[in-house]
């Protein structure tokens, strides 16, 4: 029976993509079926251009900066993309990361002021699913409370990854129709940003 060292194990992972040790910090909110998103194990299962788009994720959870938008149809990974970065973030800094569903956060009855404001100045934040709410008529206190979420952080240099089934073009043009002042929340959003859209096959669907 042959024993697989500490050597051999690295050797078939990514510089960079060791197991995730103990967080140093913590990820709040997490869903449970994300809880064990980790990169090396993406890696596994991702094809070549998928690896590539890893590596640019990996490359920005590093140095976060500004706003990273998942891009994709429904089933593509974007969420467990999301979380296992998130988790890579902790695991090297002492601090708080959030993850929070859009449709959440603009309930002000799902998201109380106090857990709002921890939203605004968590030190990295994952903003799920935004383009599922604006499929729909935001509400003017929806539109306030996401330019609230999204200035504060943008005013702060606090990094936010935002996942979404469709790219930033698409979300300015859903926006366009919407009162004026929306602009400034693409403003927000897209002042330093860097767009990864994933490809390939459903995840949902091959299971």
């Amino acid at each position: 029976m042959s024993r697989q060292t500490v050597s051999d194990l690295l050797a078939t992972l990514q510089v960079g993509d060791a197991p995730n040790p103990e967080p140093c910090g913590r990820v709040v909110g997490l869903p449970t079926r994300f809880a064990d998103a980790d990169v090396a194990a993406l890696r596994a299962g991702f094809g070549r251009a998928e690896m590539a788009l890893l590596d640019d994720a990996v490359r920005w959870v590093d140095a976060p900066s500004g706003t990273l938008f998942l891009e994709g149809p429904v089933g593509f990974g974007k969420t467990t993309l999301a979380a296992a970065l998130l988790r890579r973030y902790v695991a090297a800094r002492p601090v708080d990361a959030h993850f929070a569903s859009t449709v959440k956060v603009l309930n002000p009855y799902a998201t109380g002021e106090a857990d709002f404001t921890l939203l605004e100045r968590a030190s990295l934040l994952v903003l799920d699913d935004l383009l599922y709410l604006v499929d729909g008529d935001l509400s003017a206190r929806e539109l306030s409370r996401l330019y609230r979420l999204l200035n504060e952080r943008w005013a702060n240099r606090r990094p936010t990854i935002v996942t979404m089934n469709a790219d930033r073009a698409e979300l300015e043009r859903r926006l366009a129709p919407s009162p004026p002042g929306d602009r400034r929340i693409i403003e927000r959003l897209c002042d330093d940003c860097i767009e990864l859209q994933l490809v390939g096959a459903s995840r949902r669907t091959a299971k």
